[in-house]
Order: C-alpha cells, then sequence, then structure tokens
C-alpha cells in the first residue's frame, strides 16, 4: 500500500474521518475525484486546487492524481488516520483543516470598502455573458449576446433597478441552472450574491435579503446538477472557498486583494467569473440599500 498525505480540508469534514465513514466514488474527472457519502458530495483533488468547501485536497501533484486508477462504485473509507482509498493510505499529518464559515474571522465593509471593492471586482469580470452583461450594464452599452444572455440581461437589469427582498431573491433564483457545465453559470452566481449577503451581516436590509433568498433557493435547489447543488447548499450555510474568504478578509484590512480576485476569476471556464459577479451584486444590493 502507498502511503501519502492529506494536504487540506474544511473543518466540517472533520466528522468523516472521526466517526469512520464509508464513501463510494461517484464520478471522475481530470483533477477531482467526487465521492457519495450519505447523499452528499465530497470532491477529493491534487495538492494544486483551491480548498473549497466541497473538497478534500490530497499531498500529491496533479501528474500523479490523474494516473490514479479509478472507476465509478469504488469504495473511500475514512479513518481516524487518514483516508484509504486506490490502494493508498492518505495520512492526516499535519494536514491543514480550513474553517470556510464566512461567519467567523470576518466582520461588515463599511460603505466605502465596499465601493472600492466592487469596483475592483468590476475590473477582472471581463469575460462570460454574466460578466459581460454586468459591465455593459455599468459602462451604459449594447454588446452582443446570445439567447441565453438575452435572458440573463433581462434578469440582471431587473435584479438591479430592484429593491424589493422577496422580487430579487425570485429574480436571482430563475438563473439557478442556467448554463451548462457541473456549475451553471447562474448557481455560481447565487453562490456569490450569498457571500456578500452573510459577509454583510448585521445590516437590516442584507439580513433580509440573505434570508429570503435563501428560502427561495431551497425551493430550486433539486432543479440543478448535484456537484452546484452541493456548492449551493454550503452557500446557504454560509461556507465558501479559502480565495473568497481571503478576499474579503484582505478588504476589512485594506489590504491589496488582486491576487485574490485574479485567482477566483480564473477558476473554471466562467465559473469564477459568475460567482465574482454575483459577488458584485450581493455587495451593491445589500450594502448600498
Amino acid at each position: 500500500m502507498v502511503i501519502d498525505r492529506v494536504k487540506s480540508f474544511c473543518k466540517h469534514f472533520i466528522d468523516l474521518f472521526e466517526n469512520g465513514k464509508q464513501a463510494i466514488v461517484h464520478s471522475v474527472y481530470k483533477s477531482t475525484i467526487n465521492c457519495l457519502v450519505d447523499d452528499r458530495i465530497i470532491s477529493l483533488q491534487h495538492q494544486d486546487m483551491p480548498i473549497t468547501p466541497l473538497s478534500i485536497n490530497l499531498d500529491i501533484p496533479k501528474k500523479v492524481f490523474e494516473l490514479i486508477r479509478v472507476n465509478r462504485g469504488d469504495e473511500v473509507r475514512f479513518t481516524k488516520e487518514g483516508i484509504i482509498a486506490f490502494n493508498s493510505l492518505f495520512m492526516l499529518e499535519d494536514t491543514e483543516v480550513f474553517d470556510c464559515d464566512l461567519t467567523k474571522d470576518t466582520f461588515s465593509l463599511d460603505r466605502e470598502k465596499i465601493e472600492k471593492l466592487t469596483d475592483q471586482i468590476l475590473n477582472y469580470i471581463e469575460k462570460g455573458e454574466f460578466g459581460r452583461i454586468t459591465k455593459s450594464m455599468k459602462d451604459d452599452q449594447k454588446i452582443p449576446l446570445s439567447f441565453a444572455g438575452s435572458y440573463v440581461s433581462g434578469i440582471l437589469t431587473k435584479l438591479s433597478n430592484s429593491s424589493d427582498v422577496i422580487e430579487i431573491s425570485s429574480l436571482a433564483t430563475q438563473l439557478i441552472g442556467v448554463g451548462e457545465g457541473l456549475t451553471p453559470s447562474g448557481d455560481d452566481f447565487n453562490c456569490g450574491m450569498l457571500a456578500a449577503l452573510f459577509y454583510l451581516r448585521g445590516n437590516k436590509y442584507a439580513d433580509e435579503l440573505r434570508e429570503e433568498l435563501i428560502r427561495q433557493i431551497h425551493q430550486r435547489i433539486n432543479t440543478t446538477t448535484i456537484i452546484s447543488k452541493e456548492f449551493l447548499i454550503y452557500a446557504c450555510e454560509g461556507k465558501f472557498s479559502q480565495m473568497v474568504k481571503h478576499i474579503l478578509i484582505k478588504s476589512q484590512q485594506n489590504r491589496d486583494v488582486t491576487q485574490e480576485i485574479m485567482k477566483i476569476r480564473d477558476v473554471g471556464h466562467t465559473s469564477g467569473i459568475d460567482f465574482l459577479t454575483g459577488l458584485y451584486f450581493g455587495l451593491l444590493k445589500g450594502g448600498n440599500e
């Protein structure tokens, strides 16, 4: 048996190891092995992947990870010592345990810092229809759009002009499942909005908007992909990636967040930009109303 190491995971996965949970492989991709345990998805990833609420990062390089022989239905076992899978033992040794709860280690930005952060985000959402639509709205320009883009543009325009928490939430959740891939653009957008609204907790309007958005997301959560559903569930609990938390903590401290924004921007084909677009709208609506 090959012995390696678990590099990092989020705090809410501690129970998997302490309770000796068993999982089966659900799906396999180049950089991710998705496992199903108690009807929830856990993503095993290589050492260079970002830490997300779904991920457990193994301390092996990408090239080695891609050579793992694994099939759907293979067993993965969690023990107090680590993970037993793929003829290997991944030990819990010097493993980083990250608290992805956005309500911890953060506090709300004042309006000046919100404006600074939203302006910076706007500079980096230059691709993908969600991002391009948002920039065109800000610049009051018309741009060519696909059929789906025209639908998104209509939703975002109405959302931008509304101050009613029920209407804003309804508009945002109409985007769930919109877009292609494992995490459709509309889902990433809603996760970004929730990140902003959790971050702005204590602001009465933002709190009301967050609770209403969560309520409406739960009504539509089964209309998207199984992976995206997991991200939405965690977002509704206030759990987000390490990169997201770093952006918001550094913004509080008046530190430059350019690198963190660029890292999120580069996630997936447009997933990172779609998330940043939702973060932008969430900060604007939750912080300025």
